[in-house]
């Protein structure tokens, strides 16, 4: 495409050489419309495969693909728009997770208080201050939010930040075993839930260093941030709890976190609220 075409009446063009995540990022698009025709047909499966590595929906207008549409769109001037993919996280069901996420936040800092209080207590006893550690995560978008938790690891500086915790690690504080056996370090997130960058049922968050590699690693990994990361998620509840620290285990995770984003439904949260409860009480975290 000659550069002199590269805007059409005030509308910016882009050829397919053009660094799609920086003009995603730069835009704030969280929307892509592909229109095929004769001359983009045989770039059209290669063009769908560059935009599902972001964190977009994508609509297409041509059915012919080998990707599996989830469904068609209302036609509009002659044509049929097809979802390759798309978040269900709009409109009144929407509202009502929102709802429900903010009052039962409320409720469980409520009740979860007297908890966070004797523990934070146990960890300044032990180690002195911080009690809370905040820490950068990937939410909605791939946007960057600081997550809260508390501090279960000794207080001494470390190069390595995104380092995970696995069985016996030696920057465990004692009262930090209990502290993740039960998942207490998670209490303080219902406050990052009444701050929206939260539900309390989603994908889990990942370190944004995590984010980056996994990235590569697995295929359409930011297809997962599609809606807001969660304290418990579809993953959690089906046994994929703990450090992720092969690609193969990150990757059954991910497929799990793309079948609740693809099958959500406020019944499908109110079950996984449901077991989280089992699965804290039950079972053993490595």
């Amino acid at each position: 495409m000659n550069k002199k075409d590269l805007n059409f009446y005030g509308i910016p063009n882009f050829t397919l050489n053009e660094n799609f995540g920086q003009i995603l990022n730069h835009h704030s698009i969280g929307q892509v419309w592909i229109i095929s025709s004769i001359k983009t047909q045989s770039h059209l499966e290669s063009l769908i495969d560059t935009f599902l590595n972001f964190s977009v929906d994508c609509r297409l207008i041509q059915p012919e693909s080998k990707f599996k549409f989830v469904e068609g769109l209302d036609s509009e001037a002659g044509f049929d728009f097809y979802n390759v993919s798309f978040s269900p996280f709009h409109g009144t069901s929407f509202l009502i997770k929102n709802m429900m996420d903010r009052l039962l936040a409320v409720f469980f800092i409520l009740i979860s208080l007297p908890i966070m209080i004797i523990f934070s207590l146990f960890i300044l006893i032990e180690d002195g201050f911080p009690v809370l550690f905040k820490q950068k995560r990937t939410g909605w978008d791939g946007n960057s939010f600081n997550i809260f938790k508390l501090r279960s690891l000794k207080n001494t500086k470390s190069d390595n930040k995104s380092q995970q915790v696995k069985a016996g690690d030696g920057r465990l504080l004692k009262v930090g075993k209990i502290i993740r056996r039960l998942s207490i370090d998670e209490l303080p997130q219902f406050f990052n839930v009444l701050m929206g960058d939260m539900s309390i049922v989603g994908p889990r968050p990942h370190m944004t260093d995590h984010t980056k590699h996994y990235s590569t690693e697995v295929q359409n990994f930011m297809q997962r941030h599609k809606c807001l990361p969660g304290i418990t998620g579809w993953a959690q509840v089906n046994g994929l709890r703990g450090p992720t620290q092969e690609t193969g285990l990150m990757n059954k995770r991910f497929q799990h976190d793309l079948y609740y984003i693809k099958n959500w439904n406020l019944m499908l949260d109110v079950y996984i609220l449901i077991r989280t409860i089992f699965v804290v009480l039950f079972q053993r975290v490595d």
